[in-house]
């Protein structure tokens, strides 16, 4: 059976990965804005690593009531 704290632990598990993700993706513009090239993540790159890690508003309420839908 599936409980509340597992639940909340999967969240901050997938907060986690997205933002050891975001750190790299944000690392990875900074290098190449040093060196005069265009970025390589723009917004839309930010807002698809939200998806899949499920970590967008909705994802987070439906994982913590247990929703599997």
């Amino acid at each position: 059976m599936e409980t509340e704290a597992a639940r909340a632990a999967f969240v901050q598990a997938a907060a986690a990965r997205a933002l050891i993700r975001a750190f790299g993706m944000v690392a990875a513009n900074m290098e190449r804005e040093r060196h005069g090239h265009s970025l390589a993540y723009g917004e839309e790159a930010f807002e698809r690593l939200v998806a899949e890690e499920g970590i967008g508003h909705n994802d987070v309420v439906n994982a913590l009531r247990g929703w599997t839908g």
